[in-house]
């Protein structure tokens, strides 16, 4: 299975590719607190990163 392959000639392409990223997982986290879930259980780890998110904001959370 061939593994995609992103090259890049100036760091701060780089670090345009990290922040999509990031914004990417806040925006998921954001939704899921704005449809109002007051507890969100999942099937796979929680992170730490999305734990605290929820935990900051009233919302239980719980994984595998």
């Amino acid at each position: 299975m061939a593994r995609p392959q992103i090259r890049l000639s100036d760091p701060a392409q780089y670090q345009a590719i990290v922040d999509a990223e990031w914004n990417i997982i806040y925006d998921k986290l954001a939704k899921c607190v704005e449809s109002g879930a007051q507890i969100v259980l999942s099937k796979l780890a929680i992170g730490d990163l999305a734990t605290q998110y929820f935990a900051d904001r009233n919302v239980f959370c719980a994984g595998r």
